[in-house]
């Protein structure tokens, strides 16, 4: 190998590097970032709600979540989102999930679920 070809080789080398930059997802860095997150709280005082069991779903997927931060899911899709504490109507939400398409951005969908206070009796 000559010296010219290598020293060609590494003058073209900047421009591949430039040429490459973060131009789509092939580019992203792989850091798996939990996709949804459920805040739950009383619907009278605004309180968060810290203690209610949160079970978010999808087809192949279920995670039980007893104590904030609620985070859950793994990935695109469809999710229902369940919130119920013990002296609370429980609350049900549909969380859509969708990663976008080109870009470096993580999918995120907050959920804010809020429970009615349901007298004993």
């Amino acid at each position: 190998m000559s010296c010219a070809v290598t020293l060609r080789a590494i003058l073209a080398l900047p421009s591949c590097v430039l040429l490459a930059g973060c131009g789509g997802p092939k580019d992203c860095p792989n850091v798996f970032v939990v996709p949804i997150s459920v805040t739950v709280v009383d619907s009278s005082t605004g309180q968060e709600l810290c203690d209610a069991e949160v079970t978010i779903s999808k087809t192949d997927y279920q995670r039980i979540l007893k104590s904030c931060p609620y985070l859950g899911g793994d990935g695109e899709g469809t999710y229902t989102v369940v919130a119920t504490r013990v002296g609370y109507a429980s609350q049900t939400a549909s969380a859509f999930v969708r990663t976008p398409v080109d870009s470096c951005d993580q999918p995120k969908t907050n959920v804010m679920l809020k429970l009615e206070h349901v007298p004993s009796m």
